[in-house]
Formats: C-alpha cells, structure tokens, sequence
C-alpha cells in the first residue's frame, strides 16, 4: 500500500482555495457573462487578490493558471475572452514567470514587454502569421527559450544581446537558422543545451558551439552525418549524448573520446557494431539503446551478446538502463527480453532506479530489484491488431520490489481488479504511488481513484488511451 496523503500546509491550501475561486469565476463569467464583466473583474482580482498575494507563491499561481486556460480554452466564449483573461498577468513583477504552451498564440505581440521578469518563454505554440518581435518582450532574467520551426538568426541576435542567463534554447527545424545565428550567442555564457536540429547549420557552426559553449551538458539528435564531421578535441562539460542514427565503430570511438564524462547515452537507431568501447566511459549511468526493426536476426542476437558483454563490466555502475526496438508493435523485432535475458540483467545492474524492457513470452517474473524506482516492461505487439483467441498473451508477475514508485503498464491487458490488487499490494509495493498507461474504461479508473480517496492513498492511476 502507498504512503497516506499528508495534511496540507494552511498556506497551499489557501493558495488552492484562491485558485479554484479565480478559475471558477473566469470560467463562469466568459460563458454567462460580458467582454465588460470579465474585463472588470479581471482588473478588480488583480489588485485585490494576485499582488497580495507572497512574490514566491505568484510564479506558480500564474503556472497552474495557464495550464488550466491551456487545457479549457475551448470553454470560454471567443478567444477574446481569452486574452482578457491574460490581463490578469501582465505589468506586474512576477519572479519566475513561465510563459507557455497554447496560451502564447492568445498573446499580441506588442504586448510582450507586460510579460516582466519572464525566465522561460515558448513560442512553439504561435500559429498566426503576425512577427513575434522579440525586441517587445523583457528577456534580461530568461533562462529558457522556445522557439521551433520559425526562429531567425535575426531572433537569435535579439537573444545573445539580451539573456546573459540563458541556459536552455530550443530552435528545431528553423531553416532560417545559420552559422551565423548561432554564434551571436556567443555572449550567452551559461548556456547548457541548445537545439538546433535540422536548422541550416554546417558542421563547421556545430563544432564552433561545442568549442565555444563550455558548460553545455547536452547534445541531442546526432546525425550519422554530423558525427562524421565532429573534430577531435575534447568536450569535458557533455554529460548527455543522444543519436537517431546509424552508429558504427568508428563514431563510437569518436564519441567515447571526444565526450569522455558522459552519464548518459541514448542511441537510436542500427546498431551493429561492437559496444565494448562504451566501457572507457567511466561516469556513465544511463544506458539507453533501441533498435532498428531494418536489423537481421543474427545482428540481434550479435548484438545482445555485446551487450551482455559491456553489462559485465559497466553493469554495477547504471541506474538506468532502457532496452527496445523502435516499434514495440510487432511480436519478435528488436532486443526482446526473455526470463534468462531479465535474470542476467539483475545480477549485472543491482543498482538499477529506472528499466524499460520489450518481452513477448507467455509469463516473465521480474526479479526483486532492491533500488528499482520505475518499471516500463512493454509487450512487444498491440492486442489491437490481432483476435485475442489466437494471441500467447504475455503476463507479467512481480517479486518485491521495495523502491519501486512508478510502474507502466503500457499493452497489458489488465483488468480494474488486477490494478487494484497492485495498488492495494503493501508487501510487495510498498512505496508504489503511480500506475500508468493502463487500459482501462473511464468508469473503472474513477472506481479505483474512489478507492484511493476513501484509504487516503496518496496514488495516480493515468490511462494509456
């Protein structure tokens, strides 16, 4: 059984009650109510309400705000009820202010510079054709910023001159951005991860960044072609390596030697070469492989015996370790786990916090996984696509798992009363507190939730619809 609910602190709750009444009474008046009405309102609940309310708590005031205008905009009038409702944010000093998601294609751009003391700001969401100058907007305190698709090196100029905190920028997929673009960020000296997949960048602006940028920490969607142009010299600060491509021996080489602190490793894509070489990665935590389904049967099995090899030695050392192949829904693709694979697994990573694994046997029981945390087995084809009468439908079992707080479900057939046993298992779960991706029907998941509220569990139970 999962740890009780614990009393809320008086000021969340206070915090929670003025929330409700906020949301309620915005929702009420957009519906009922005139463009005049809200307006007002809007300006009286400003005033009264957010600037008494402490300057630590209006951050995440403002957060959970825009996440319910995010996910029930639909429920409002018109959508200039929904810019009105914005006013309720603007020209006020919020320290810590996040400004994203579908809200942001409500914003005039214009109005950018009320958003104040912003630290992170998302423009994935804008869809209108109206320019997002970003000039408009205050960016002294950003530490992250969003912007896919349609950023310029023009934008990228506004943001080196203005964000001397910057830390995170994600520009994917922006044609428009060059060599050029990219080193104006050059004054942005804390930065840690930048994006810039499949934007007009050479390689030779790729290595200038990594030479540049000494506290980047991540580098992400590594093309075959890009590894094959990456200089020799050493970046210390990456700590997070991530492929989508083809990996051979030689790139493998190259990355061990080039990002030689590196704690996690994720490579997606064909993997056919020998992966002793990964074992030189001394700081390496994190272990993340899925596979082709273009891969032979013999390069399967080649390679999870090279893979069974570098657990040897690298296996005490991951507390993350995730193994698949690209399309877990067709039975036999990829690295699917059988018992035997499991039991080598556990006596290999005892160290292991998060597993993600592909089976496809009648019945695989995990191991009691002493420091396990979350748990993502996965069937290895969709009871979607086939009659249930013809199916060996896999099933899992569970030794004690003492840590474990999230378990995935994802194409189990499990019914309500199996995920209640789970829930309710304090023996073997003792400190499980989600249960995710489960198919379930609507009236069955509030059933189980009913039963979480009536122990007072602290417990979510999510569908995987």
């Amino acid at each position: 059984m999962p740890k009780l609910r614990q009393p809320a602190t008086l000021q969340k709750m206070a915090l929670d009650a003025i929330f409700q009444y906020v949301v309620l009474w915005c929702n009420r008046t957009s519906v009922e109510g005139s463009l005049d009405e809200l307006t007002h309102g809007i300006s009286v609940m400003k005033k009264n309400v957010i600037c008494r309310l402490p300057w630590f708590m209006v951050a995440d005031f403002a957060a959970r705000f825009m996440d319910f205008l995010s996910r029930f905009y639909c429920a409002f009038n018109s959508l200039i009820y929904i810019e009105a409702t914005l006013e309720l944010f603007m020209d006020m000093e919020i320290v810590g202010l996040q400004f994203r998601g579908p809200m942001v294609d409500f914003l005039d751009p214009r109005n950018g510079w009320r958003l104040r003391r912003l630290v992170e700001l998302d423009l994935d969401y804008v869809s209108h054709s109206i320019s997002m100058n970003l000039h408009n907007f205050y960016l002294n305190d950003l530490t992250s910023f969003m912007f896919a698709r349609r950023c310029t090196d023009l934008d990228l100029s506004v943001i080196g001159r203005n964000c001397p905190k910057l830390q995170v920028i994600r520009v994917s997929k922006s044609r428009r951005v060059t060599d050029k673009g990219l080193a104006s960020l050059s004054q942005c000296s804390d930065l840690r991860f930048i994006d810039v997949h499949k934007c007009s960048v050479t390689h030779s602006g790729l290595n200038r960044m990594l030479s540049v940028h000494k506290k980047l920490e991540k580098i992400t969607d590594v093309a075959f072609d890009t590894m094959c142009h990456l200089d020799l010299s050493v970046c210390p600060s990456i700590n997070h390596f991530a492929t989508d491509d083809r990996v051979s021996a030689k790139h493998l080489r190259k990355i061990v030697t080039k990002f030689p602190n590196i704690t996690y490793l994720y490579m997606h894509g064909k993997i056919t070469e020998n992966l002793y070489i990964i074992q030189n990665l001394n700081k390496l935590t994190g272990l993340d492989l899925k596979f082709s389904l273009k891969q032979f049967d013999n390069e399967v099995r080649m390679l999870w015996t090279n893979i069974m090899g570098l657990l040897r030695f690298i296996g005490a050392n991951l507390t993350t370790l995730k193994l698949g192949s690209c399309d877990t829904t067709n039975s036999g693709v990829g690295i699917v786990m059988g018992q035997d694979k499991i039991d080598y697994i556990f006596n290999t990573c005892p160290n292991l916090e998060c597993f993600k694994f592909v089976h496809n046997e009648k019945l695989i029981v995990v191991p009691s996984f002493a420091k396990l945390k979350v748990l993502t087995p996965q069937c290895s084809f969709n009871y979607d696509d086939y009659p249930l009468e013809i199916l060996c439908i896999p099933t899992i079992k569970f030794n004690k798992l003492p840590n474990l707080e999230i378990l995935s479900l994802y194409h189990y057939d499990v019914s309500c009363k199996t995920v209640r046993s789970i829930m309710l298992d304090n023996d073997k779960f003792p400190k499980l507190s989600v249960i995710k991706d489960v198919r379930l029907r609507y009236e069955c998941l509030e059933e189980l939730r009913r039963i979480a509220r009536m122990k007072n569990l602290k417990f979510e139970i999510i569908n995987g619809y």
